[in-house]
Formats: structure tokens, sequence, C-alpha cells
């Protein structure tokens, strides 16, 4: 076929394409032979015809005609087509879809050639983008941008685009602006010169789209909005001032521009200096080659700039121009990763008077990464305040001297440095300078000077040269918490004589590393990798705070100490590429150093077994327990101790295996894996009585066995009996077992089958009161006619018995241990004798105290040969085991002193208390009441003797037996001994009709002494409020935020003076007062419409009455009950206990309705109208969280009910506390500003009228401030801040009011800013508890105690409202019992309050800027104080 055949077929094709059907198209291509077909229609890439042939596929693509176009493609495949050819106007097949918007084509083209073939480069997928840009076809562009990421295989970025021909400006000059913006915003374009002459209108609007507004910031002066450009990460390689200026904003307005993570190369001078009230200006990440110096002509607007912050790190500089340090008000100046060589010097040309204007505010300066060989000499007379310089990675051989400033941070690191110029930092940062970083220079020895740094916190000098460390006596680090020590020349060669802990004694050189003592409570982390150590120094072994420490890559180190076991805190310990090979039992366990320290610490403390378990019985009188305990062991063999008619019997016995005997002498051992032991078993047998209980609820303590014992000849209520003692087992004795025994089964008067189904509702009832699965017995431990027990139904006893101590589970030295695998240091089986040896000697002894001190257990303790008992934590950890395994009466309660004081036999504690207790009333002066004489007579009959009275009035004011009275100093009150029955009482009220308030604790149970205790506290709380003229009223308190205003008239009431008079009985009180009363009595004496049936009439009513509608002293009563709670009824606490508040107008309406309508009530039991119940913790969280003024009842929605007016204790009515205004006081809870940590919460440095206060914060800041001492920009700055926060000086000092006595024991957390140290007991975690003033614990965080309000209004015929923030309610609970405290310390040693804030949960103290007096003398003398009595 010539030429002229060849272009009459391809006519007649296109004229099938524009006329015919695809199948038309088809056939016509049919017809054709095949050669022709190839060589006409579709010839190859390689054949010169295809570069005149016609584009069929062009004409189907322009037609939109896909059928046929599908079928013109599949031939060009087949017969390898040059389908990338370009038609006479240049645009290739699939260029030539996007340019007609044809999707679906170019889709079918990717999918039937493939998309690497039909778009070979980047170029051609630029043009693609280009084309749909400038069409404005918004899918054709997500297309191609979408294939394009696909093939690059990462997102785009500006790199991948040509700038002038980009997508945005090719859309913007075809007058698609909407495309435009889109593409804009995925930065994917080059911000050149070129582009912003071709779009320059546009790109002005796009970028002034990324200033935002700075909340609630405005220049006062003309109330202009601030600003703040968000200009980061967006490809800008040219920038123009004429942005800074449109009619949205001006520049003089703007104050944050962050420019980082760009390309730009210049910048123009006005962005640097003509800018008045710019703050922060980040350029960080760009190309800066230089920065613009100041113009000549701004030199005055310079001197008024605003700049804090300027950031140039990680750009080319090569210098900083000298006016950047001239800027009055610049606090951080970052040029760190440059090529800076020198700094400005010429700083101070003009000479010593310009000083001071010279970096005045400067705090924080980073150079670091740059060539610098020294620092300008400058810095020494002009840098004031700078507290952070980082100088690492220069060619710095030396130190500049220290200079006058608070430097908190500095880091030298990677330096050549070998020798400071002058030794001196101490002179002055020794009380500034925490985080200090000398690592990767050349020192060989650690400069004198650092050493003296007092408040050093961490320490970094790895990978220099030193090979010893200073002497001791130079280090004065008492704060030091990480030492990094890695890749110097460290040596130790001690050579460990025994691995026994009884001959530790090593031979040492001259050269071994030892670590001063004076870190040894302080450090936590410690690295010695890859130095020269063969044994691990011995100084190391002493640091009981330690938590990791790296002794990596120590080639020569083959084996760890056993005085490693010391390490209780231990838990990361790096061995990699250390051979340790000994002790052998170790090496398995090496990557576990819990386990690891266990081990050697059992060698090393040498322990032993101990196979003694502390089984308590207990259960109300006559109900068997005495003849329970006879009957588990051989009735012929006395047991000594049992049946001796004192209040508590304890019997040791163990059961032993003896083949042939009777089955209660049978084996009872237990099985571990190979190991078979005898228990020997301490019994505890506690007799009935409820003077008695008082003293026996101190027997409980964790990992014991209860045998809880009633009697089955009672009827199924008798179960109820052990309620009381299970709940308390369940809050305060962890880990123990419970055994329910039924006695006298077989002496019942029940016959078979009756007894069969009392056993069956009486197993329903545990399961429904006690709500567990219960494991119960029945024995008869009734007696035969010979006086012997019978011994029915023990077997069954035994297997539970042995069952139970096998589930034991103790802690002894931070590791578990199952009873059957029970091991303890030799040392504590020493105590345990010694104290067992004393209480022998004490018997022996006629009249003498049975009490052990704890100077008692020191010295005792002292005497142990080689103990392992050396801190007060190991010292506190033998205390717990031997009161949980039984060997005295120990009660953690430090309001009299009686959490040091241990009681060895508890029968003579008995006997004590029940010389008081039993009583008769005719022995006593009043109703209540014993005089100081009688006390006395009775001191010298128990054994105490005359001179000892002071002793024995505090152990009974311990157990509360005794109160004192605030008549006077001769008479006390006896709680046990208050007037059984209510006395009638006649209500006069002249005038109105008082107001009423009622507070109600609905408890699960009455728990004995409860009354008692809690209406002798009232009584003697009332008096000293009396004595101590308390109700007079306090000064004028404004919480202007809400804007409630509290005068005088708001906190009368009580608060006033006057006469009042009390009426009191065992379970209840009641007292006058000339604007009306308190009555705190059992709620079941009660009327309140809410609770009807008995049954949810259990707990305490609190009702105030007042004329003037004023109920602060509300918050003392409920003070009380929860400090009551707290010390001696904590099960109450962790069980189904409710706080709620009826409301006070459905009260007032259903009393009005009843005393109008009494009859018809009387007659119909429906008319009764349920007073709606507030649960106190949703109240308080309103209070705190939402600072609501008001709360809905669902009763009458139209009047509020007023919060101050129901919960007057969250207001601090009842306190002598000032409310803070929030306007003039200003705080932030940021790291910078912490000063230290207290028992509940911690302290910051904050201002109050413009002076500074410490602020002690009870929870997190979950809303801003009214005023904050930084702008919220500021965070910036703390995010460029890479050192550790400062710590201040400020730790709590434990104080003496002069007043009070021994107030130490009385709470746990006061004084200057932070935790409190004693020597004695840890007070981690307890409330703080003073006896008239405790505050509330409202709700104790615990999944026992979150029970839902839908729960209790299904108990109660009144409603209950529903949720509230346990965190918020506790952290007020604990800033109530601080204030508690606080606002009555009135000394001028003592720091005082000034101030509470509800908002923010805290309260402000005075600000002590040298830190607590206990630490100034650690410092000074160089040894550690425990306690510090100031003021006696």
């Amino acid at each position: 076929m010539d030429q002229k055949q060849q272009q009459l077929v391809r006519e007649a094709l296109l004229d099938n394409i524009r006329q015919r059907s695809a199948k038309d198209v088809n056939q016509f291509i049919e017809t054709l032979h095949e050669k022709e077909r190839k060589a006409t229609l579709f010839p190859s890439f390689s054949d010169t015809a295809s570069q005149n042939a016609p584009r069929f596929l062009h004409e189907a693509c322009e037609l939109g005609k896909f059928d046929i176009f599908t079928i013109l493609v599949n031939y060009c495949v087949n017969y390898n087509a040059d389908i990338a050819a370009t038609n006479s106007e240049g645009y290739s097949i699939v260029e030539f879809a996007t340019l007609h918007g044809r999707k679906k084509f170019a889709e079918f083209l990717e999918n039937r050639i493939g998309l690497n073939k039909l778009i070979p480069n980047s170029e051609s997928f630029q043009r693609l983008v280009r084309i749909s840009c400038q069409i404005g076809n918004r899918d054709m562009v997500e297309h191609w941008l979408e294939k394009m990421t696909e093939c690059l295989n990462r997102p785009l970025n500006s790199e991948d685009f040509v700038s002038g021909i980009d997508p945005v400006t090719e859309a913007f000059k075809a007058g698609h602006h909407d495309l435009a913006c889109d593409l804009f915003k995925r930065n994917i374009v080059k911000i050149t010169e070129s582009m912003y002459v071709q779009t320059r209108t546009f790109l002005s609007e796009r970028l002034h789209e990324l200033v935002e507004e700075v909340d609630g910031e405005t220049v006062h002066e003309a109330e202009h909005q601030m600003y703040r450009a968000q200009w980061h990460s967006k490809s800008i390689w040219f920038f123009h001032f004429s942005w800074l200026q449109t009619s949205k904003i001006q520049s003089v307005f703007l104050k944050t521009i962050d420019l980082s993570s760009n390309h730009l190369e210049t910048i123009p001078e006005e962005l640097l200096w003509s800018l008045p009230h710019l703050e922060y200006l980040l350029l960080n990440q760009n190309d800066l080659i230089s920065l613009p110096p100041l113009p000549s002509n701004l030199t005055n607007i310079v001197e008024r700039s605003l700049l804090l912050k300027l950031d140039v790190s990680d750009n080319k500089l090569v210098d900083v121009p000298v006016d950047i340090f001239v800027l009055p008000k610049m606090r951080t100046l970052d040029v760190s990763h440059n090529y800076i060589h020198r700094l400005p010097h010429d700083l101070t040309s003009d000479g010593p008077e310009v000083y001071s204007l010279r970096c005045r505010s400067l705090t924080t300066l980073d150079v670091s990464h740059n060539q610098l060989g020294t620092l300008p000499l400058w810095m020494t007379r002009c840098a004031m305040l700078l507290t952070s310089l980082n100088i690492s990675n220069n060619k710095m051989e030396t130190l500049l001297p220290s200079w006058k400033c608070s430097l908190e941070c500095l880091d030298a690191s990677h330096n050549n440095i070998s020798e400071m110029a002058v030794c001196d930092f101490h002179t002055h940062w020794a009380h500034s300078l925490t985080n200090l970083n000398l690592s990767h220079n050349d020192f060989t020895e650690i400069p004198n000077t650092v050493c003296q740094l007092t408040l050093l916190n961490i320490l970094d000098i790895s990978r220099n040269a030193i090979s010893y460390l200073p002497p001791e006596h130079l280090w004065t680090t008492r704060h030091l918490t990480k030492l990094n020590l890695t890749g110097n020349k460290l040596m130790c060669n001690y050579e460990y004589e025994d691995s026994k802990r009884s001959s530790v004694t090593s031979t040492s050189f001259y050269t071994d590393l030892v670590l001063p003592k004076v870190i040894h409570n302080s450090l936590k982390q410690l690295f010695l990798g890859s130095n020269q150590l063969r044994s691990v120094p011995e100084s190391v072994c002493e640091m009981r705070e330690l938590a990791v420490l790296d002794l990596s890559r120590n080639k020569d180190l083959h084996r760890l100490p056993y005085a490693m076991s010391r390490l209780r805190k231990l838990f990361s310990l790096r061995l990699n590429k250390t051979p340790i090979s000994e002790p052998r039992e170790i090496v398995p366990v090496l990557n576990n150093p819990p386990e690891m320290l266990q081990k050697l610490r059992e060698t090393f403390e040498n322990f032993r077994p101990y196979h003694q378990v502390k089984v308590v019985v207990a259960g109300p009188r006559s109900a068997g327990k005495t003849t329970l305990v006879r009957s588990l062991w051989d009735s012929e063999a006395p047991l000594v101790g049992l049946d001796t008619g004192k209040p508590i019997d304890i019997v040791n016995r163990e059961f032993k295996h003896h083949v042939g005997l009777s089955t209660l002498q049978r084996t009872l051992n237990l099985r571990g894996e190979t190991l078979y032991r005898d228990i020997a078993f301490n019994v505890w047998d506690l007799k009935g009585g409820e003077s008695l209980e008082l003293i026996h609820r101190c027997c409980v303590t964790p990992n014991t066995i209860y045998m809880l014992v009633w009697d089955l000849n009672g009827d199924i209520n008798e179960i109820e009996k052990l309620l009381p003692w299970w709940l308390t087992i369940k809050s305060v004795a962890s880990g123990s077992q419970v055994i329910l025994v039924g006695t006298h089964k077989n002496s019942t008067r029940r016959n078979h089958n009756k007894m069969v189904e009392f056993l069956k509702q009486t197993e329903d009832a545990i399961k429904t009161k006690f709500q567990e699965d219960m494991k119960i017995c029945y024995v008869d431990t009734s007696t035969t006619s010979r006086g012997q027990p019978q011994k029915h139904g023990f077997s069954g006893l035994e297997n539970v018995l042995v069952r139970c101590v096998n589930k034991l589970s103790y802690q002894c030295r931070g590791s578990s241990y199952s009873f059957s695998k029970l091991m303890i240091p030799e040392s504590f089986l020493l105590l345990k004798g010694r104290i067992t040896t004393e209480l022998t000697r004490m018997q022996e002894i006629p009249d003498c105290p049975r009490i052990i001190t704890e100077s008692d257990i020191q010295t005792y303790v002292s005497e142990i040969p080689n103990s392992c008992l050396q801190t007060e934590d190991d010292l506190y950890e033998v205390l717990d085991f031997l009161n949980y395994t039984g060997s005295f009466i120990h009660v953690s309660d430090r309001k009299y002193g009686l959490g040091r004081l241990y009681f060895p036999d508890p029968s003579w504690l008995c006997d004590v208390v029940t010389s008081i207790t039993d009583l008769p009333q005719s022995a006593l002066e009043v109703s209540g009441k014993i005089t100081k004489v009688h006390l006395k007579r009775l001191c010298q009959k128990s054994g105490f003797g005359k001179e000892k009275f002071k002793e024995f009035e505090q152990l009974l004011k311990s157990f509360e037996i005794i109160m004192p009275s605030s008549d006077d100093d001769a008479t006390y009150w006896i709680p046990c001994k208050l007037p059984h029955d209510k006395p009638a009482i006649e209500f006069r009220h002249e005038g109105s009709e008082p107001k009423q308030l009622r507070r109600v604790y609905k408890l699960p149970y009455i728990p004995p002494g409860f009354w008692i205790r809690l209406v002798s506290r009232i009584i003697t709380s009332v008096e000293q409020r009396k004595r101590n003229s308390a109700f007079q009223k306090p000064r004028s308190r404004t919480l202007s935020s809400s804007g409630l205003q509290r005068t005088h008239s708001m906190v009368e009431g009580y608060r006033q003076g006057g006469d009042f008079s009390n009426v009191y009985w065992q379970t209840g009180i009641l007292v006058f007062h000339e604007t009306g009363e308190l009555l705190v009595e059992d709620l079941a004496a009660t009327y309140i419409t809410s609770f009807r049936s008995d049954e949810e009439k259990i707990g305490v009513c609190v009702t105030v009455k007042c004329r003037l509608g004023r109920f602060s002293i509300m918050g003392l009563v409920v003070d009380e009950i929860e400090s009551l709670i707290s010390n001696w009824y904590p099960d109450l606490g962790c069980s189904q206990m409710y706080r709620l508040i009826p409301c006070p107008i459905c009260e007032h309406q259903v009393s009005y309705r009843e005393r109008s309508d009494s009859g018809r009530r009387r007659s119909d039991p429906t008319r009764i109208i349920s007073s709606h119940l507030f649960a106190v913790e949703d109240l308080g969280t309103k209070v705190c969280k939402t600072l609501d003024e008001t709360v809905e009842c669902p009763n009458h929605k139209d009047e509020k009910v007023i919060l101050n007016y129901v919960i007057p204790e969250m207001f601090l009515d009842d306190l002598d506390v000032t409310i803070l205004s929030e306007e003039r006081f200003r705080f932030r809870q940021k790291k910078k500003f912490k000063l230290g940590s207290g028992g509940f919460g911690d302290v910051y440095r904050g201002t109050y009228d413009d002076k500074t206060v410490a602020v002690k914060c009870f929870a997190k800041q979950a809303r801003p401030q009214a005023v904050s001492l930084l702008p919220p920009a500021m965070d910036d700055i703390d995010r460029q801040i890479k050192t550790e926060p400062v710590k201040m000086r400020h730790s709590k000092m434990e104080m003496k009011k002069p007043s009070i006595t021994n107030l130490k024991r009385r709470f746990s957390s006061l004084g200057v800013h932070s935790k409190v140290m004693f020597k004695g007991k840890s007070t981690k975690g307890t409330s703080t508890e003073v006896h008239t003033v405790a505050g509330p614990e409202l709700k104790r965080v615990d999944e026992t105690s979150n029970i839902s309000a839908e729960k209790l209004s299904s108990s109660t015929s009144g409603s209950i409202t529903g949720t509230f923030d346990p965190e918020v309610i506790n952290s007020f609970s604990k800033l109530r019992n601080e204030l508690a405290v606080m606002c009555q310390l009135h000394h001028p040693y003592i720091i005082s309050l000034i101030g509470a804030s509800l908002q923010s949960l805290c309260f402000a103290m005075e600000y002590a800027p040298l830190g607590d007096l206990n630490t100034l003398l650690q410092e000074k003398h160089d040894f550690k104080m425990a306690k510090l009595p100031i003021g006696e």
C-alpha cells in the first residue's frame, strides 16, 4: 500500500471515530490486513512513519469517546505503538487527557500501560500538575499530586517543583484563586522572589492568613490587638517587609514572628530592628549568612525594643552584630549550630558607665556548636541575670572565671578544656548552679571548685582523663542526684577477704575510687562505665537512694560484692561487656537487678527460715473463743497463757507430727518444693466487751489469720456482730485471711433438720452482708462433764487453717515470699529475741510499765552484732514485720506520740485501760470526769508509779481513754463514762425561728467506741474554742473572682462571743448558744423524711440552728468526724459511707407542711415529702472546680440553694484564713518556678501584691489563671531550655509552736516549702491530723468507696445528686488540712500563712529565699539533722 492509500485509510478511521460507534471502529480496523494495520494505523516506536501518523487517541479523547479510546489503546499496546508521541500542539496523550479533564482516560492509560512507562520522570509529573492547575480542574490536580507522591514514596515538598512555574503560580495566573489557596496550604512550593513578583497580592494575603491573634493581649495605651505570625516550615526563600503591612494588621502590633525551618539567606533590617512590640523572633533552621546591623536612624527605637527572644540557631552565620547584645529586654539568645569564630569584643567600648545597659536582661545564652575559642570578658561584667549558658561543641581550651550572676545551668561539653583560668565557680554560683556538664574535655582531675557547688544536682564529667576524685573534705554537693564518670581512668582494686557479711573487711589502695559521703544520701544515678575498675567501690554500696548504676565496659571487673544488697532502690544495673562471674548464684539473673540483689541480700544478711503465724480469735462475749483455742491442741498439755482471766490471752504453739497420736496432733505441714515445715501459731484470744474493744482494734495487723467466732445458739442476727470486725480487717489488714467459725453446733436446741435449714440461712446471710465468699467452719466447743472440750468439727477447721496459711504472703527486704518459703534476716530474729528478753525482765519487776520506746529499740539494734539494720527504713521494716507477726502492739498515730511506743504485753495494756473504763460512777467527780488526784492514784496502782504520771497520762490520751478538759487542768473527760441516756431537752427560741442546716453521715455500722470518742472530741473542741476566743469575728474576706463578698455578718453566728452551755450523753451532744444551737446525735434519733426505715438510719446527724443563718460551726464538727474516722475507724471510710446534706429548702417546706397538715400526714403516710439529698463530694466539686455560687434542687428548681449556706467549710468560714484576690495573686505551675515538693503538693514561686511568695498547690492548674507571671508565648522559651529545672533550697522544716507540745507528731507537713524528713517513722501518704482542727478528708479514693448515687438513692427514700471529681475533692481536703494548722501558727521563727485560693486549690505563705534553717545547718556543720526544735 502506497502512501496515498495509507493516507486515505487514516482519514477513513478518523471519520469512523468522529461519526461511528466503537463497534464500527473496531470492524473497520479488523478489515485491514494485520501488516497494513500495523504499518498504516499503529506504527511502532522505531518506524519513521509514526512521526507523521495522525493522533487517533487524541481525537477519541477530545470527543470523550471512552469505548473507542480503550479499543485504540489496546491496539497500540499490542503493536507496540508510540503512545508517548505528541500531537501538533505538543501534548502527549496523557497530557492531552489532562488538558481536557479526562481523568477516566488518564487512569485507563495508567492501568493499561503502566505509570512508569507513561510518565517516565518527575518533569513529566510537574508538567501534568501545571496543566491541571491551568485548567483549574481540582480532581486532576489531586490525582496527579497523589500519583507523584506514590512514585516518590514520600510526602511532596517545595523541592519537587521549579519556582516560577510551580502549581500555585500557574493556578493563580490562570485565575483559579481558590485552587491556588488550597495548593499553597500544602507547602509544596518555594516562596521566592520570582514567585513574589508574579503573585504579589496573592502571596501577601496567604501569609497574612497565618497571622493569628494573641488571646487576651493588647497594647494598653491604644487597646490594639497583638498578633503572632506562624510562618515556620513554609519553604520561604525570600522575605519582603511589605508582608507585615496590610489592612488587617500593622507591623507595630506583631508580638511573635516565627520564620523557622525555611530557606532564608537574608532578612530585611526592618524585621529585626523596626518592630517596637516584637517579643519573639524565631529564625532558626534557615540559611542566613549574616544578620543586618542596626541602622543609625533607628537607635532611639532600639532603646524601647521589647524583644525577649531571638533564635538564629542552625544557620550559616559567621559573626553576630554587636547591636544584638544591646537590646535592653533580651532574655534568650540562641546562636547555636553556626560557624561563629568569635563573639563581639567591643561591647563596652563606650565606657564603664554603660555596663548596666548591656545584656542587662539576658538569662539564657546558647552559643554551642560553633568555632568559638573563648568567651568575651564583657560577659563577666554585663550578664548579671544569666541563668543558663551553653558553650558546648566549640574549641575552647579554658573557662572564664565566675561572675556575679545566678547561673543555674552550664554546658561546656565537647571542647578542649583541660583547666580553668580561675578556679572560683563556688564564689558566685555555689547557691545557684544545679546542672554542670564538662564531658568530652581534657580534664585530668575534677576541679576543686566543682565540689563546692552546694546546690549542684547533675554533674557530667564523662569522657575525660580523670583518675581520682578530690578529697572528702572538699565536697559540699549535698543535693547531687546524678553523677556521670563514664569514660575516665578511675580505678578500684578492693581485695575482699570474704564474701559473707560476717567478714566484709577489705584492702584498698590510695588510688582507689572513693565517692564522698556527702552524696551518699542524695545520689540516684551513678555512671562508672568504661573505666578501669577491678572491683565495685565500697562507697557505692552505701548509697541508699541509688536507682541507676552503670558498670558497663569495665573489662577487669569480674565480681559483684555482697554489700551491694544494701542498694534497696536499685532498679537498673548496666553490665554491658562487663565479664561478671562471681558470685555464681547471681550470674543467671544479672539481667534482673531486683532478683540479683535479693540473692546477694539473702547471703549478706544471713537469711533464716521463719515459720510463725499470728492468729487472732475474736468475736462477741461468750461465743466460745477460749474453748476453741484450747480444743485446737491436746488438752492434756497445759497451754501457757490461755484462760488467764486477762483481756488478751496469747498462746504460742506448734502443730507437730507424732505418728499414732490423736487427730489434733497429726501433721499439719506446709509443702513447698522440697521443704516440709511445722507451723508455729501465735494465737491472740481477744476477750469480749465494749471497753476492751477500744484496744482490740489495735491488734488488727496485715498478713494475719483471723478467726471470727459466733455462737450458733443465737438467732441469725448474731452474724451481724462480726461485720465490724470484717470491715476493719478488710480495710487495714491487707493480705490477711478470715475464717468464720460457728461454735456450739451440737449443743443447740434445734433438731437436725432445723439445724440444716438454719445453717443454710446463715450462709445466705453471710454472703449477703459480707459480699464475699467466706470460709465457714462449724465446731462444737462445749465441754464434757469432766470439763474437757468437745472435739467435733475440728478436722475441717484445721484443714482450712492450713490452707489459709498457704495463702499468706510476706514482704521482706523488697521481695515477696509465700509462707512456705519465708526467709528473714538474722537481725530480725535477734531483735525479736531481744524484745522477748526485755519483756521477761519487765514481768519480773513489780509495777514496771511494759512499754518499749523507739529509743529503746534503737539501743537494742545497736547491740546486735553485724546488724543489717542500718537506716530508718530498715528499722521500720523490721518493726512492721514484728508487729504483723505478733511480737508487740503498735499504733501508727502521731497525735499524742503513740507512734513511738511499742507494747510487748497486750494484756498489761488492757489492764491499764480497764482500770479507767471500769471505774464506777461513784468514783467520778461529775458525770464523765475524773480528777487529776484520782488519776494519779490509779497511775500508782497500775504499775507506772508516781514519778511516771506524765507517761501514764500520755498513754491514756493516746488511746483517747481520757481527754483533757478545757475548764481547768485538774480534771479529764472519760469518754466511756458519759451519761448513757439523752436528757429531756426543751427548746425555746426567742423571736424568729432559727434557720437550720443538717449534715448526715450514713454509715454501714456504728463501731465500738465511736460515739463516746466523737462526743468527747466535740466537747473538748468547743470548750477550747471558747477559752481561746475562737468565736470572735474574723477579718473581712473577699472572693473577688466570683463576685461573692464575705463580710463580718456572714460569719457571725457561732463565731461570735457569748454564753453557751453543753448537754451531752454517750450518743450525742447539744451545744446552746445565744444565736442558736448545735446538735450532734445518732441518725436513728433524728426525723429526716429521706430516711424512714431503721436500716437506713445508721449514722450521724449534725444539726445547726442559727437565727442569723450562718453555719460556720459545721466545719468544726465535720473536722472532728473526719479526723475520728481517719484515725480510728478507717474501715468506715473504705466502706459504704455517704456524706449527705438534706436540702434546707426542702426541710423547711416539709416542716411547714407537717405543722399545717399533721393530722392527715399521720393518717396518710404517702403525704410525707422526702427532702432531696446533696452529696458533699458533688457540692465540693462545684465549689472548687466550677466556682458556682448556687446549686439547683430538683424539688424546687425556681429557688436556688446557696452553696456557702449548705457547705460552709468549703469556703473556709470556720478558719481564720484570708481568701486571696485573684487579680493580685500570680503564679504558674511550671518547672522553672518550682521550689520543692511537700507531702501532698508542690511548692512554686509566685507573687501577691507584687511581693514574692511561696505557693503550695494541691492540684494541677486545669484552667488559666486570671493573671500569670509570663505570657503564653514564653512556653517557647521553656522548650528551648535543655537542662533540668532548677530546684531551690526549699525543704519542709518541722517546727514547734511555743504553746503546743511536740507539734511535730500531730501533723505531717508544715513550714518551709518541701517534704518533711523526721527522725522517726515515715509520714508519707498520711493526712494531717490535729485534735481540734483536723481537716476533712471528703472522699477516699478507693474502689470500695466509689458508690454510685443511684445505689444510695435506692437505699433511701430521698433523692441524691450524682457525680464528683475525686481529684478536686482530695486536693481540697489536703488544702484544708494544712490550712487548719497553718492558720494557728504565729511565731517570728515560723513561716506564716498569707492566704488561700479556692480557684487554684493552693495557699500562699512567706517566701524563704535562702531555704530552711535545717538545710543551712547541714551545709555548715556537715551533719544531717533529723529534727529541729525551735521556740521551746
